[in-house]
C-alpha cells in the first residue's frame, strides 16, 4: 500500500514537473511582484530590497497600515515602519500593535536586513521578537549567496504565552559553480539546550553534462552520531543525454545494501520529448518487476504536448486502464495557456475534471482550482478555486477565492482581497472581504494602507523644511514650524481622504501648533495655508490617540 501511494505521490510530481508552463509563470509572477506589475496581498509581508514600479519617480514603500473591521468602523492594529539607507534599500521591517486596552503601541517584530555595496538584492535576512522583557529574541535568518539562492536559512518557533522558544528548523544548502545544489542540511532546534540537531541530509551528484545523476537521503544517528542511509533516486541518459531511466532505492539495514523499489522507462522522440514512460515496482517476494502503470505523451507538430494520459495496469485483466489525463492549450506565441487535469471514474464513460490553470496571452495567472474526490466512491468532495483580476494597466484589482459546493454542484464565494492604486500606480490599498453567506454581500475583514517616500522626502510632505512633526504622531503632540516667519497668520487644516475638513485652527508663526484631542485616530490630509489662503504645504498623518 505505501508502494501505491508513494508512485502516485511520484506520478503527481511528474504532473506537475511535465507542466513547464507553470515554473514559467511562477518565475514570471515573482518577477512581476519584484516590479511591482503584481503587489503582494495584504498582512505582515517582508520588502527587502528596492520596491519602485518606476524608478524615475524614486518614491519607495514607506509603511503600512493595518486595520481590522470591527462591524462599523476600521480600528488599525499594526504598523510596519520601513526605515532604508541612502540607496533607497531596506534596512528594517519594524512591527508595532496597538495594545487594546491602554492604547499604546508596542514592538511586536522587526526584520533587519544587510547589502553588498550597491547590489539590491539583500546578503542577510534577521527576524527579531519583542519579548515581554523588552528585549528583542532573533527568531529567524536567512543568508543568499546569490539571487534567490540561499545556503542558510532558520526559523524558530516562539510562544508568545509562554515567552520561550518551542522548535525549530534550519535548513543549509551547498551549490556548486552553476548554483545547482549539491547539499541540503535539515536541522532540527533543541529547546533543552538551545542547540541545532542534525535531523537529514539531502545530497546530488551530476554527470559531466551537468545532469542530475543521483540524489540521496539520509538521517541523523544519534546514539552513533554518523549519518545513515534513507533511500536514493537514480537517473540514466542516452548519448543526447535525454532522461531515458528513474531508479528509487531503499536502504536495508539488515542486508547492509540498496534494494530497488521503483523503476521508470521512458520512451523518447528525436527531440527528446517524452512519448511513453513505463512505472514498475519491485515485488521482494517474487523478486521481479511488477508492472504498475504507464503514461502516453502526445504533441503538436511543433512539439508542443497536447496531453499526457495516465494509466494504472490491471493484473486481472492483463490491460492499462484509464486514471488521469491531463490537456495543455498554448497561445500562438507558443506560450502554456492552460493545464487541464481529469480523472476517470471506474465503471462510467465519464472524465472527472479536478484541476484547472489559466493564464493570459501576458503571462498573468487568471484562474487555479482542484476538487477533491473520495478514492472509493470517486464522487466530489469539495473544491477550491482562486480567480485574479486584472485592470487595463495589468495591476492586480481582485483575488477571490471559492469553495466547490456538492449540493449546489457549482463554486461559492469565500473570500477576496481588492486592490486599489495611485496615481503613481502605485498599491494603495488592500482589503481583504468575506463572503456574507446570509447577506450574499462581502464583508471587510482587514485593510492595508501603503504609503511611499516621495522624491523629496518622507511621509509625503510636500514642504518638508517648513514644519516637522512625528508620523504617525498623537493628537496633542507639538508640531514643530521653524520655516514660518515670526508673528505671521497661519492656518492648520485637517481634512479626512475623502475630503471633508474635520478640523482648522489659526496660529502664528513661532507660536505651539497641536491637533486636538478632539480629532479621531485615523489617516488624514494636513495642510498649512498662509494669511492669504495660500497653500504651502500637504501632508499625509496618521492621528493616534
Amino acid at each position: 500500500m505505501k508502494t501505491k501511494i508513494h508512485v502516485f505521490l511520484l506520478l503527481a510530481f511528474i504532473f506537475f514537473m511535465a507542466a513547464s508552463g507553470q515554473n514559467k509563470v511562477s518565475q514570471g509572477t515573482h518577477d512581476l511582484l519584484k516590479s511591482g506589475r503584481i503587489n503582494p496581498p495584504s498582512g505582515i509581508v517582508s520588502d527587502p530590497g528596492k520596491m519602485i514600479l518606476q524608478p524615475e519617480l524614486g518614491r519607495l514603500l514607506d509603511s503600512v497600515y493595518q486595520d481590522n473591521w470591527d462591524g462599523s468602523n476600521w480600528t488599525l492594529k499594526t504598523i510596519d515602519h520601513k526605515y532604508r539607507n541612502p540607496n533607497g534599500y531596506l534596512t528594517e521591517d519594524l512591527y508595532v500593535t496597538k495594545n487594546p486596552v491602554s492604547g499604546t503601541w508596542n514592538n511586536y517584530a522587526h526584520f533587519l536586513y544587510t547589502y553588498n555595496g550597491t547590489d539590491a538584492d539583500y546578503i542577510t535576512m534577521t527576524g527579531e521578537v519583542w519579548t515581554d522583557a523588552s528585549t528583542w529574541m532573533p527568531y529567524s535568518y536567512s543568508h543568499q549567496v546569490s539571487r534567490n539562492f540561499f545556503d542558510t536559512t532558520i526559523t524558530k518557533d516562539w510562544n508568545s504565552v509562554k515567552q520561550h522558544f518551542t522548535g525549530g528548523t534550519k535548513v543549509i544548502n551547498r551549490f556548486d559553480a552553476v548554483d545547482s545544489t549539491t547539499d541540503k542540511l535539515t536541522q532540527a532546534f533543541d529547546t533543552a539546550n538551545s542547540t541545532w540537531i542534525n535531523q537529514y541530509k539531502d545530497s546530488i551528484t551530476y554527470n559531466a553534462q551537468h545532469l542530475q545523476s543521483e540524489e540521496l537521503f539520509q538521517s541523523w544517528h544519534y546514539s552513533t552520531s554518523v549519518w545513515v542511509n534513507i533511500n536514493k533516486k537514480v537517473e540514466t541518459y542516452d548519448t543526447s543525454n535525454f532522461l531515458t531511466g528513474h531508479m528509487e532505492y531503499v536502504w536495508n539495514d539488515t542486508a547492509n545494501s540498496w534494494l530497488s523499489t521503483l523503476r521508470i522507462t521512458y520512451v523518447n522522440d528525436a527531440a527528446g520529448n517524452h512519448l511513453s514512460s513505463l512505472t514498475e515496482t519491485w515485488d521482494p517476494v517474487l523478486q521481479v518487476w511488477s508492472t504498475y502503470g504507464q503514461s502516453i505523451y502526445n504533441y503538436n507538430l511543433m512539439g508542443w504536448k497536447l496531453s499526457e494520459r495516465q494509466q494504472l495496469y490491471n493484473q486481472v485483466t492483463s490491460t492499462f486502464d484509464d486514471s488521469y489525463l491531463i490537456y495543455y492549450t498554448y497561445y500562438t506565441s507558443g506560450l502554456l495557456q492552460s493545464t487541464t487535469g481529469n480523472y476517470w471514474k471506474p465503471n462510467t464513460t465519464e472524465w472527472i475534471t479536478d484541476s484547472y490553470y489559466l493564464v493570459d496571452s501576458n503571462n498573468f495567472l487568471s484562474e487555479t482550482y482542484v476538487k477533491y474526490h473520495d478514492n472509493s466512491t470517486f464522487e466530489l468532495t469539495g473544491g477550491d478555486r482562486t480567480v485574479y483580476t486584472y485592470n487595463g494597466k495589468y495591476q492586480l484589482v481582485n483575488i477571490t477565492k471559492q469553495v466547490w459546493s456538492t449540493a449546489s454542484n457549482d463554486w461559492l464565494n469565500s473570500l477576496a482581497t481588492d486592490y486599489t492604486y495611485n496615481v503613481y500606480k502605485l498599491l494603495e490599498t488592500a482589503i481583504d472581504e468575506e463572503w456574507g453567506v446570509n447577506g450574499n454581500v462581502w464583508k471587510n475583514l482587514n485593510r492595508s494602507t501603503y504609503f511611499y517616500s516621495e522624491p523629496f522626502g518622507i511621509n509625503e510632505v510636500s514642504n518638508p523644511d517648513l514644519c516637522h512633526f512625528a508620523n504617525p504622531m498623537r493628537s496633542g503632540a507639538a508640531i514643530n514650524c521653524p520655516g514660518f516667519t515670526y508673528g505671521a497668520p497661519y492656518r492648520l487644516n485637517l481634512y479626512s481622504l475623502s475630503g471633508v475638513l474635520v478640523y482648522s485652527v489659526r496660529f502664528t508663526g513661532g507660536s505651539s501648533i497641536s491637533i486636538s484631542p478632539s480629532v479621531s485616530e485615523g489617516l488624514y490630509l494636513m495642510q498649512f495655508t498662509d494669511g492669504s489662503g495660500k497653500i504651502l504645504s500637504n501632508s499625509k498623518v496618521m492621528i493616534l490617540k
